[in-house]
């Protein structure tokens, strides 16, 4: 049971929107709950800001995401290119195929190296 959810991608990110859904229900509970009782010494660490910085913070941490997001994104299409013009047509399925590793966020394959000199003898047969 646990290689099958391992080499699927989708229980990670599940787990991300589920743990982001109860994180956003339970932390206004919790903020309501202890507004006034909070201790002199955990207010210096505490986001001191009101809602329209809180809001600017959160937008600079967005765009911040979606810029690597994307760059992820086109670095991955551009490997898959070289590799599907230099190597064997079973490397971009090799790379689909990979074990994914569970401490990525997004799970992405790991075992992506190709060995060239194992493409280049294929070629010569």
């Amino acid at each position: 049971m646990s290689d099958t959810l391992r080499a699927q991608l989708w229980p990670l990110p599940t787990l991300g929107v589920v743990l982001a859904v109860a994180a956003g229900v339970g932390l206004p509970r919790l903020d309501a709950r202890i507004q006034h009782d909070i201790p002199p010494w955990l207010k210096d660490y505490l986001f001191g800001g009101g809602a329209d910085a809180a809001r600017t913070v959160l937008e600079a941490i967005a765009g911040s995401l979606i810029s690597v997001t994307a760059l992820t994104f086109s670095l991955t299409v551009v490997t898959l290119q070289l590799a599907s013009s230099q190597f064997s047509p079973p490397a971009a399925a090799h790379v689909h195929r990979g074990p994914v590793r569970p401490d990525d966020p997004g799970a992405v394959p790991r075992d992506v190296r190709l060995r060239p000199d194992r493409a280049a003898h294929r070629a010569d047969r």
